[in-house]
């Protein structure tokens, strides 16, 4: 709520969604109290304890993510340097409009990966409503089993770079299930859902296109059922490898290190979420829109939400 996705967060809200924004490692949330963890725009890095309890988490506990993400292009960063005139220094981006390094160790132990390039373009699944992708990176690589949803887009990396406008198709969306079968409604394992953009559902821009989209990645990895738009995909026969991408690496000139919150010092877990932070101290409203019980009686209507910047 208090960044510039606060749009997004008001429509979850709406839709009857309990949500807590998660200010500390993952390490520091029981994720049998969680339906689903949503990555929005990360931009920093992730300790390898904490790739290693989300892979857990996921496969054990039946915790399902709903990563947004955005681009990272280590050439279109370079380009984007510039010499500021107040410091006298030289400033370079850090990191792309998204970590997707980090985003791509998370998603490691589940054989799905990210791509480097930078789209553009109006994605549509069948009839659906165009969701307005304005960064968008792509899925370079995921399982068999699994689920990608493709739409011509424009490469904007190589708009940026060459002055060329080339658009082909490009796998933006993407559906897993930690069973290997998309479609198991085996709930005691969670569900990856991925959209390759997070800049459709900044507050700039006024109609949030892809909440349609959102709505039903939710829905997804709630309760295991595809709905809508998401019902049309096919399940692959076989890994999905695009080889005209390639995932992408850190800078090695980066120093991301000497601004990051996760490298710099270790964080500890604090007693509670403060308040402040907290969308409904009082637990799930009686009539919320989405109901999912857990193994122990345990309410999963709940999302806890980590937001970049």
């Amino acid at each position: 709520p208090h960044t510039n996705f606060r749009g997004l967060y008001g429509k979850l809200k709406e839709a009857g969604y309990f949500l807590e924004i998660l200010g500390q490692e993952y390490t520091c949330f029981d994720a049998s109290e969680y339906g689903t963890l949503m990555l929005v725009d990360t931009e920093d890095n992730f300790r390898k304890d904490e790739v290693t309890k989300l892979a857990k988490d996921v496969k054990d506990k039946g915790l399902s993510v709903l990563i947004l993400a955005e681009w990272y292009n280590v050439d279109v960063m370079a380009k984007l340097k510039f010499f500021d005139d107040n410091t006298q220094l030289w400033w370079t981006p850090q990191t792309g409009g998204g970590n997707v390094p980090a985003l791509n160790e998370l998603l490691k132990p589940f054989n799905a990966a990210l791509s480097d390039h930078v789209w553009k373009g109006d994605f549509k699944i069948g009839n659906s409503v165009a969701a307005k992708l304005k960064s968008a990176t792509s899925i370079a690589r995921f399982p068999k089993g699994g689920m990608v949803f493709k739409s011509k887009l424009t490469d904007e990396g190589q708009n940026f770079l060459q002055g060329q406008l080339n658009a082909r198709e490009a796998a933006v969306v993407g559906l897993l299930s930690a069973t290997n079968d998309v479609d198991s409604n085996d709930m005691s394992k969670g569900r990856i859902a991925i959209l390759g953009d997070s800049s459709c559902v900044d507050n700039k821009e006024d109609d949030l296109s892809c909440w349609w989209l959102i709505q039903q990645m939710l829905e997804y990895t709630m309760t295991a059922k595809r709905t809508g738009s998401l019902g049309e995909g096919k399940v692959l026969p076989g890994p999905h490898i695009d080889s005209s991408v390639h995932e992408p690496s850190l800078e090695a000139r980066h120093e991301l290190h000497l601004f990051s919150k996760t490298v710099a010092e270790k964080l500890e877990c604090r007693a509670s979420i403060p308040l402040s932070m907290v969308a409904s101290p009082a637990g799930p409203p009686p009539n919320a829109a989405k109901s999912l019980w857990g193994g122990e009686g345990k309410p999963r209507d709940k999302a806890v939400a980590q937001e970049g910047a």
